[in-house]
């Protein structure tokens, strides 16, 4: 599985922070989703569905180091 795979060799974030751009970020997310929805009912749904989430999760609320809002700025 190609998304694995990836993750495997560029892990999103080390815990702490982001490790790849918004934009690879948003790729990912995108990527799992045309998965689960392509391959509802394949086995590997177990495998893709957390990184989904994990993914989409901090594409939308950021990382301890790497936050996704400005509350100086107000902006995203």
């Amino acid at each position: 599985m190609a998304l694995k795979a990836i993750e495997s060799q560029q892990p999103f974030t080390d815990g702490q922070r982001l490790r790849l751009s918004c934009h690879e970020l948003s790729l990912r997310v995108i990527s799992a989703e045309r998965f689960l929805q392509t391959y509802p009912t394949s086995p590997k749904r177990n495998t893709v569905y957390p990184m989904y989430r994990a993914y989409l999760l901090c594409y939308i609320k950021g990382m301890p180091q790497s936050p996704a809002y400005d509350h100086n700025l107000g902006i995203f």
